[in-house]
């Protein structure tokens, strides 16, 4: 180091004289060069120190009252909240209605439409749901040419979602009632759709109640993605007030929380209504 800073001595007095700035300049490519490291290390590191005490106190100061001060985005983050949980409700309905009508299908052994439904189910519970989304927003429209709001694609698109996961689920279900029973009520001359009607589906349905509550909730977390198609869903309201105030941590952690409680709330309701039906048979 002695040696550097002699040569940088040498240097600066052998060299011609020249202007304010030239010089500056070249006093500070010596600097980078370090040959005056020893001069300059203890400022460097004081003016480091102050930058990384500035940058953590801006990353752990934490502003929410940006975001609930204005009428405007709390008004938004409850739109999102009612256009999630309206459109996971519906496509819940939907999908099950449709799904054991696909069940049955395959239960009954139908000719062609037994493979149709087995094709179908493979086919949804096979593609991603974005690329379902996309697929019947822009894909079918182009073939078909009509025109709906994006959120009439979001709930199609969500309803042959749960149609394929629900059949499956119940498909599985009708399989797993012991064939005695069926003996049973055949023996008792009772009908294919009386023994169907009084006996699989009951039992069905109260076996298979917690894998169609768990897919629900877990359909319902991975609706953020209709916010890609410009559903104003709770992602898109997120994502818009992020946009406006650049707050992404406050943001996304009152996501979260919104997220959680929804879906406690879809579990607690999903197990009343079963105890009040299904379970209360024994």
């Amino acid at each position: 180091k002695l040696a550097g800073l002699l040569i940088g001595i040498i240097r600066l007095f052998s060299m011609p004289v020249i202007g304010g700035n030239q010089l500056l300049a070249t006093t500070r490519q010596n600097a980078e060069l370090g040959i005056f490291d020893s001069l300059f290390s203890s400022n460097q590191c004081n003016i480091s120190q102050h930058y990384h005490n500035l940058g953590l106190s801006r990353v752990f100061e934490l502003r929410f009252f940006e975001i609930y001060r204005s009428l405007e985005y709390v008004g938004l983050l409850f739109e999102g909240l009612l256009i999630s949980s309206g459109l996971t409700i519906a496509a819940g309905i939907f999908g099950f209605v449709l799904a054991f009508i696909l069940a049955a299908f395959r239960y009954w052994k139908i000719f062609g439409l037994n493979l149709l439904s087995a094709i179908y189910v493979d086919f949804i519970r096979n593609t991603p749901l974005i690329v379902q989304l996309f697929f019947i927003t822009f894909g079918l429209p182009a073939l078909i040419g009509y025109v709906w709001p994006f959120w009439c694609h979001a709930l199609l698109a969500l309803t042959i979602n749960f149609s394929g996961y629900f059949a499956e689920i119940l498909r599985s279900g009708y399989a797993s009632i012991p064939k005695g029973q069926i003996e049973a009520a055949a023996a008792l001359n009772l009908g294919k759709v009386i023994t169907f009607r009084k006996i699989i589906l009951p039992q069905t349905i109260k076996k298979m109640f917690p894998s169609l509550s768990s897919q629900f909730i877990f359909i319902f977390l991975t609706t953020g993605v209709i916010s890609e198609i410009g559903v104003t869903d709770l992602t898109h309201a997120g994502l818009f007030i992020d946009s406006r105030i650049f707050r992404s941590f406050e943001i996304f952690i009152i996501l979260t929380i919104l997220y959680v409680i929804l879906s406690l709330i879809f579990k607690s309701s999903l197990e009343v209504i079963f105890n009040k039906t299904l379970g209360k048979k024994g």
